[in-house]
């Protein structure tokens, strides 16, 4: 053991020398939060042509908000995860297994039979606050097929004519002192002719003497709770877990490329006479690897605390998360670090390898644009793993139970890469 610190602290002085990389490990995260949340902060959303997966629960249980959920199932873009409940909903949003979450109150059908009289239907959409790009897709699609049921009413003579019917019924039911304020409503009912140029006046108590418009389905949007506050308090909380795993990838690859400079200049030749096991010069390694990690991570996180107002709704769970995510990376960095002989070699194959694993693990290209395929495949991203883990002890407000699954995954990763490391590993450039 003694002699793996001892390899520690030598790489951790070597690091403390090169500026410039000290440069792209301390700073660069730092400056890569501030400026992807700025951006996040004033975005509005997108499109984007892939399938956006929403869970949705059908409380009211009758046949519109079934031909709704059906209609939303046949959704161009649209991808949806039955729920049996409304929590149920909202728990695949938190966990990342859904962009939102639709709730169809008791009383949808109802309202949904009276376009032309009282209360429009509602609807609940619980949107991920992280996901902004996709929240206005989501919308719009569920606009769209909310309003389609109207539109099969207006060509069909017989459904319109019953709904018409029964809309007169109640307005028959009305106090006698509205029965002249609601007279060009019931002319409309009676000849389906200028309904959206009618002046009817609106009995809506926050718009008194207001103007009715013909509205038969509300969308109540919100961004989802998490714990005791709804979704994050800035995009800065958001931008942050993507900077953490940022930082963790830029000093981890640091540390690979040094291991090939070390056996190109015939350092680990000489390491090989010393008495101590072949492993403990990655192990050495990697304590280092873990250690500036764990100093640079804490130190974005500080920034982000002391000046852009990020705070974490768990410390122990903030802890295991870092912890973990560093873990991993320097299982990453290990398996890196054997790949190739020279620095040309491992570089172009590490940032290769990096770059991808970090848009697939969503670091750099938003889900909504990415194929089905490439968001299930991203499960193979430690980069992934680390945002997940970040965002639950961030604002996510995970419990140790659901932290539990990126932990082990990034744990898993870390170990694994050293191992597969540790059995590849050569002194020698030649044998690499």
């Amino acid at each position: 053991m003694r002699s793996i610190w001892a390899l520690a602290i030598k790489d951790l002085r070597m690091m403390s020398r090169d500026r410039m990389g000290l440069f792209f490990t301390l700073a660069f995260p730092i400056i890569y939060a501030v400026l992807f949340g700025s951006i996040m902060s004033g975005a509005t959303g997108g499109g984007g042509g892939a399938r956006v997966t929403i869970a949705a629960a059908d409380l009211d249980g009758t046949e519109p908000s079934k031909e709704l959920l059906a209609a939303l199932e046949g959704a161009k873009g649209l991808s949806l995860i039955r729920a049996a409940d409304a929590d149920e909903a909202r728990a695949l949003v938190r966990t990342r297994k859904a962009a939102g979450a639709l709730i169809v109150p008791a009383g949808y059908g109802e309202a949904a039979g009276r376009p032309f009289w009282g209360e429009p239907a509602r609807l609940e959409l619980a949107l991920d606050p992280s996901r902004q790009a996709e929240g206005g897709m989501v919308q719009g699609i569920i606009t769209e097929q909310a309003f389609k049921r109207f539109q099969t009413l207006f060509s069909e003579p017989g459904a319109m004519r019953k709904v018409a019917r029964d809309a007169l019924a109640s307005l028959d039911t009305a106090p006698a002192d509205d029965q002249a304020r609601l007279a060009p409503l019931r002319a409309f009912l009676g000849a389906l002719d200028g309904l959206f140029t009618s002046d009817v006046t609106s009995d809506d108590p926050a718009n008194p003497g207001g103007t009715a418009r013909f509205e038969p389905v509300r969308i109540d949007v919100r961004e989802i709770e998490a714990k005791q506050r709804t979704g994050p308090r800035s995009a800065f909380e958001i931008s942050f877990p993507q900077a953490v795993a940022w930082a963790m990838m830029s000093a981890s690859f640091g540390f690979a490329l040094s291991l090939v400079s070390e056996r190109m200049r015939g350092t680990l030749t000489r390491l090989e006479l010393a008495p101590m096991p072949r492993r403990n010069v990655l192990l050495g390694k990697a304590l280092a690897c873990l250690i500036v990690n764990l100093v640079v991570v804490s130190l974005v996180l500080a920034v982000g605390v002391l000046f852009l107002g990020v705070r974490p709704t768990s410390l122990p769970l903030l802890g295991a998360a870092i912890v973990s995510g560093a873990i991993g990376f320097v299982g990453v960095m290990l398996l890196i670090s054997v790949c190739g002989r020279t620095q040309a070699s491992v570089s172009g194959i590490g940032w290769g390898v990096m770059l991808v694993l970090a848009m697939m693990g969503g670091a750099m290209v938003p889900a909504v644009f990415m194929p089905g395929w490439m968001r299930s495949a991203g499960a193979i991203s430690p980069i992934r793993w680390a945002i997940e883990a970040m965002e639950g002890a961030f604002w996510r407000g995970y419990s140790p139970a659901q932290m539990l699954t990126p932990c082990l995954v990034l744990v898993g990763i870390g170990v694994g890469g050293t191992l597969l490391g540790i059995r590849v590993f050569r002194f020698d450039a030649g044998k690499a």
